[in-house]
């Protein structure tokens, strides 16, 4: 800021930048950080020991949004498969929703063909398997192990964290010489020539 109130544009375009970095930097250590507790989780639960269970509930969820394309926003239809099942462990009841690990956790947009797939592998009063953890018996999963879409949160985050490094370094910086030592410096450089 100078003297007289005004902010200099430079030093606005730092701050901002930096609050960028650093805002970077937390959002891409949280997905890795999640990403990779779900991934060795995902590892784990192949180990898991297994109930039986039953299919409670097996529908299809849609739902009308608006995306982004370019400079247009258009309304789309997203598209959702909700399978809960119910299992017993120790001789109390559980239920439980997730399919496998690093399943879509999202609307699945225009298309309900996947949604479609899976409602077909588990449709109402269903028997299935269910893996629990064995410490924690209410975290279940009906496929075990992982998959390759499990790599793109911690992938997202990485990129972003590198992002946020290389958006701080690339930072113009306010490195402004104190006046005597631009002087030395340009006597020295004419000396030299």
């Amino acid at each position: 800021m100078h003297q007289d109130g005004i902010i200099h544009p430079k030093r606005y375009f730092q701050k901002t930048s930096r609050i960028f970095s650093v805002i970077l930097l937390a959002y891409g250590a949280y997905l890795t950080v999640d990403g990779l507790k779900e991934i060795q989780l995902a590892s784990e639960s192949s180990k898991w020991p297994k109930a039986e269970g039953y299919i409670i509930e097996s529908r299809m969820e849609q739902k009308r949004g608006k995306e982004w394309y370019g400079w247009q926003i258009k309304k789309e239809t997203f598209y959702k498969a909700v399978i809960s099942y119910e299992y017993q462990v120790g001789g109390h009841n559980y239920r439980g929703s997730r399919i496998a690990f690093g399943d879509a956790r999202f609307f699945q947009k225009d298309s309900p063909i996947m949604p479609k797939l899976r409602l077909k592998s588990y449709p109402n009063g269903k028997q299935v398997s269910v893996f629990y953890r064995p410490n924690k018996p209410q975290m279940s999963v009906l496929e075990p192990g992982p998959s390759q879409l499990m790599w793109l949160g911690p992938g997202l985050g990485l990129t972003l964290i590198l992002l946020a490094f290389v958006t701080a370094i690339a930072l113009p910086r306010n490195r402004s010489l104190p006046a005597e030592t631009l002087g030395s410096v340009s006597r020295k450089n004419l000396t030299n020539t």
